[in-house]
């Protein structure tokens, strides 16, 4: 078997294990953000694999079907960007998420127009601004997933932010930046560099897999669909170290506290803290340690928020007393959490 052959032979691979998780997250988990931002991941690395096999800015622009994959592979840092916030932070990227992977793939086929008509003084400064930006997507993803890995409370999805995006991303900053090199006018174009690349991918894609297939957690996208079969099995439950917990968080207000931290809450409560993820996590529901104290949190600003001898205390402050470190992250809970602004919801409440 010849080189190329074995070449194409890897990227089968690549297309058919992509293709395969694409599936699974269909059956399972497509009713999350994670679970349908991963499968758009899957299909801008189908894409990628793809617009491997035409060389571009050689014989003229290309046919539309080519456009179609180079446009999928050039989005793949942003929309891993955006799975690590859905999946990682529990976040519904918005509109203007998606609009900067939009623009960051519209600045790199700005850089291919330059290419195919030849505009040489724009060449080199829209490749390295085009490639600056999709780098700059991947290094967020690879951020967003490393920050609050130690507050995450499911397992298996932990285990795989701490290798497996972290593997992806680098991957994907390694093969942005040796894609520099490999476009015409730039450092230099190996002939086996991109089926190096090519292999790599479909190693990753492999153990991708494979820890896919060997999780069976309902909830490892997102909250797990209800299916109401009387016969579901139901975690075992802690209850000592259940009611511990709640005379602890309400007698202390403990989820006012800056930089409280799991592990720092179990020695508290004189536990492992395995036993404090399992517990909050499969008995009491939160996929992460932040939205655990949030519940404390939005409970009492709720609270606050209705009793009209406060109507006139800011809604900063009240968030701040509460716990939040700033107004953003308290915005979003609260209207993740009512549906509604707290403006709304104080209006609603004593009005």
């Amino acid at each position: 078997m010849s080189w190329d052959e074995l070449n194409l032979v890897v990227k089968g691979g690549v297309i058919g294990l992509a293709l395969l998780m694409t599936l699974i997250l269909w059956r399972d988990h497509r009713h999350a953000p994670a679970g349908r931002i991963g499968m758009l991941f899957l299909v801008t690395v189908i894409c990628h694999i793809v617009a491997t096999n035409r060389v571009t800015g050689i014989d003229g622009p290309p046919a539309l079907i080519d456009w179609a994959f180079e446009v999928g592979s050039n989005a793949a840092p942003g929309v891993f960007w955006l799975l690590a916030r859905a999946w990682f932070a529990d976040e519904r990227p918005g509109w203007r998420s998606w609009a900067l992977v939009a623009g960051s793939v519209g600045l790199m086929h700005w850089h291919a127009w330059m290419l195919w008509l030849d505009i040489e003084p724009w060449i080199i400064p829209t490749g390295i601004a085009g490639r600056a930006a999709a780098i700059g997507m991947a290094v967020a993803g690879l951020y967003v997933a490393w920050r609050s890995r130690g507050e995450d409370l499911i397992e298996e999805r932990r285990r795989f932010r701490t290798w497996g995006m972290s593997a992806i991303g680098l991957y994907t900053v390694i093969v942005l930046v040796t894609e520099i090199g490999m476009r015409p006018a730039f450092l230099y174009s190996p002939s086996s560099a991109r089926a190096w690349l090519v292999f790599g991918i479909f190693l990753l894609t492999l153990a991708a897999a494979t820890a896919m297939l060997a999780t069976n957690r309902a909830d490892l996208f997102g909250a797990p669909q209800r299916s109401g079969d009387a016969d579901e099995k139901k975690p075992e439950l802690d209850t000592v170290l259940a009611a511990k917990l709640d005379a602890h968080m309400t007698s202390e207000l403990a989820w006012r506290e800056d930089g409280l931290t799991i592990a720092a809450l179990a020695h508290r409560l004189d536990t492992q803290e395995y036993r404090l993820r399992r517990l909050i996590n499969r008995q009491l529901g939160h996929r992460n340690f932040a939205a655990f104290l949030n519940s404390y949190r939005l409970d009492e600003v709720r609270t606050a928020l209705a009793d009209p001898e406060q109507r006139d205390v800011p809604i900063l402050t009240i968030a701040l007393d509460a716990g939040f470190g700033s107004l953003g992250p308290f915005n979003r809970a609260f209207r993740e959490a009512e549906d509604m602004t707290p403006s709304q919801y104080r209006a609603a409440k004593i009005d």
